[in-house]
């Protein structure tokens, strides 16, 4: 084959890629991150944010929690996530984001390591993960405290806050001294019902993340009435352990529905019925609460 022929080979492929591509990489998804500072007083804060974006449905990926992201000399002060569609050039996109407030907590490099997500296409149900990239940012050292002194208030300027340690430490003796008992240690089912008052009052907004929490709940709360490990155990795993139990049957079939219900929702694509977080969370407070009461009238 001579020259002119392998260089009309070649533009012909070069003509079939350009066309192919970019119908290829349209239906790809892809994680961007970007900050909007690298530089910044000790004083002040960052934004990080992370946008998972791809063409098709929402329906089209499963995902697993996204973990906080690992810094160093940082610390995420606030979080919040969003979900948009988005049309561009006829094309339906999906974009769903997060954003971090990030505050330092020491002057020099603050570093924000590679997130990684980890997600399953569907309905292939083939996994596979993204990663963003690291950031580096430059933090400023702090702004010196300006103390005053006067002739005659250089006195007081001292004088204060040693009374202010004196008297904290007074009340602090005396306090302890009042406690003649030591206070009760928590029963496991007083432990559950602060966790899931916490995770109603900052996952609520979160489904996902409202699941792993209660999924957590549960698990630890298993853990401890019936010595098992649930570390890194699924819901049928867990259930096996616990059927030799000392639980009661309508216990066991409630933890049956709730652990299974939680597993699954943590990785469900599409949201689930309107309310039903809030009808579950009421139904396990509403048990536990009456087996707390049960429990002192007892004692």
């Amino acid at each position: 084959m001579n020259d002119n022929a392998v260089r009309s080979w070649r533009t012909i492929l070069g003509l079939i890629m350009l066309i192919i591509t970019p119908q290829l990489s349209g239906s790809e998804i892809s994680l961007s991150a970007r900050i909007d500072k690298t530089d910044i007083p000790f004083e002040s804060t960052a934004e990080l944010s992370l946008d998972i974006r791809w063409e098709g449905k929402v329906a089209d990926y499963a995902f697993e929690l996204l973990p906080l992201p690992t810094t160093q000399s940082l610390k995420i002060l606030g979080t919040s996530t969003s979900v948009r569609s988005e049309v561009v050039d006829g094309r339906d996109f999906i974009v769903r984001s997060f954003h971090y407030t990030l505050e330092p907590t020491r002057a020099g490099l603050g570093l924000v390591e590679p997130i990684i997500l980890k997600y399953i296409s569907l309905p292939d149900s083939i996994p596979a993960q993204l990663a963003s990239q690291r950031f580096q940012i430059n933090i400023d050292s702090p702004l010196p405290k300006k103390v005053q002194h006067t002739r005659n208030g250089g006195f007081f300027v001292y004088a204060i806050p040693i009374l202010i340690v004196l008297v904290t430490a007074g009340l602090v003796i005396w306090f302890r001294r009042q406690k003649s008992q030591p206070e009760p240690v928590g029963t496991s089912e007083e432990a559950l019902l602060l966790a899931l008052s916490l995770a109603k009052r900052e996952t609520m907004s979160d489904r996902k993340l409202f699941f792993s929490r209660l999924y957590t709940i549960l698990s630890q709360y298993l853990e401890s009435k019936c010595s098992i490990k649930t570390a890194g155990r699924t819901a049928a795993e867990i259930l096996g352990d616990c059927e030799t139990a000392n639980l009661s049957d309508d216990l066991k079939s409630r933890f049956n529905i709730w652990l299974t219900m939680a597993e699954k929702e943590k990785y469900a694509p599409l949201p689930g019925e309107p309310g039903d977080m809030i009808r579950l969370a009421t139904e396990i407070e509403n048990l536990f609460e009456k087996k707390l009461n049960l429990n002192k009238a007892e004692a």
